[in-house]
């Protein structure tokens, strides 16, 4: 693991990141053994457990930052470490749930014929009760949710998918605002704050369970120390480079 980091961190400084340009000086070697150094604790928070569920809230969070798929790749990204450590965990989350295709067309829902019909029973239950709860449900239904098709299930996934992307936006419309602007400002603040009911947020997070379903429907429960030594997930805290990177 000390010598992963350390091939990870050369790597790092060499795109310039801390300026390394040319031979590095005995001051940026002394610099990168001291990272090193502090984050030699191996895997931290090695028992965090990831699944579909934390993989469409990464993948929100990437498309947010950088929304052209065209440059979802470690060649394009490398100069921006944010991105880029967000792209390589998702990528490495992404394969860890047996996912083939590449995680940039992610959103043509092709994955979905990786599977079978009869792997998606989470969604044929919810199918049911939805149908249900409208007071919809009746032979014709009935013969419908038997036949259901994997290209069904693709279309609600690009349904789902569809409507939980708006809903991203709404709820992080005030995303990086400050409220010590003008009155203006403010008001648009106060006014859309909180548009997203406690009611609404848990159907969402039901319609985003129904998602994780059809992306990972085995519901793989995979600790944070697997995804560093199995698929390589940068062991980094996004919220440092965050931070180093303003």
């Amino acid at each position: 693991m000390f010598h992963a980091i350390k091939s990870m961190l050369n790597n790092i400084f060499s795109w310039g990141i801390r300026s390394s340009k040319g031979n590095e000086s005995s001051k940026e070697k002394e610099t990168v053994e001291a990272v090193i150094e502090q984050h030699e604790s191996d895997v931290s928070e090695p028992s965090r457990i990831y699944s579909a569920l934390d993989f469409i809230d990464m993948f929100l969070e990437l498309k947010a930052m950088e929304p052209n798929h065209n440059n979802w790749s470690a060649e394009n990204l490398k100069s921006n470490p944010p991105r880029y450590y967000r792209f390589k965990q998702l990528e490495s989350l992404y394969r860890a749930l047996g996912i083939t295709y590449a995680v940039q067309d992610f959103e043509k829902g092709d994955f979905v014929n990786l599977r079978y019909s009869e792997h998606y029973t989470i969604l044929h239950s919810d199918l049911l009760q939805v149908f249900e709860n409208q007071k919809l449900y009746n032979e014709e239904i009935e013969a419908e949710l038997k036949s259901i098709s994997l290209r069904d299930v693709q279309r609600i996934f690009l349904g789902l998918w569809k409507f939980v992307q708006a809903v991203n936006e709404v709820e992080h419309f005030n995303s990086g605002v400050l409220e010590a602007g003008s009155i203006a400002l403010r008001y648009t603040i106060y006014n859309t704050r909180g548009y997203l009911s406690k009611h609404n947020m848990d159907r969402i997070r039901h319609i985003k369970l129904m998602l994780a379903s059809i992306i990972d429907p085995e519901d793989k429960k995979i600790t944070k120390q697997e995804l560093v030594i199995k698929y390589t997930f940068p062991n980094v805290q996004l919220s440092e480079i965050d931070f180093d990177w303003i």
